[in-house]
């Protein structure tokens, strides 16, 4: 729960490359971003970048509900569990699940778009020559 809070992003930025993260103690997100940065001239820096899952922390998020969809049902039908109490399993498991997915997606959105906004950086279609 100690460190750098104020700080938004973590890791390693040299001349050339980059490697950073969303700097968070309580709520990660499961991507990293790895660029490298050129120089064209005193001006106008050219950054290119791509964002990576973290691999152990994005599978774990995107594919536990369905881990956990397939071993309770398999329990559930050894243990011949009442109808009311599969259905409303399935369903809280069904609705976990779509809403991990669609917050990672966002959370990866977002993620980008502070990037672009702390660092200031134009997609090549805005930048006017």
């Amino acid at each position: 729960m100690v460190g750098e809070k104020d700080k938004l992003f973590y890791g390693n930025i040299n001349q050339n490359d980059f490697k950073i993260t969303k700097n968070a103690i309580l709520h990660p997100i499961p991507f990293v971003l790895e660029g490298k940065i050129k120089s064209k001239n005193e001006t106008l820096t050219e950054i290119t970048y791509v964002i990576t899952p973290i691999k152990f922390g994005y599978y774990w998020i995107r594919y536990f509900p369905f881990i956990a969809f397939a071993l309770f049902n398999t329990i559930f039908i050894i243990e011949k569990s009442p109808l009311l109490v599969y259905l409303l399993f399935n369903f809280f498991i069904v609705i976990i699940g779509s809403f991990a997915n669609f917050r990672i997606f966002y959370k990866k959105k977002k993620f980008e778009r502070a990037f672009k906004t702390i660092f200031e950086i134009q997609d090549n279609e805005s930048i006017i020559n």
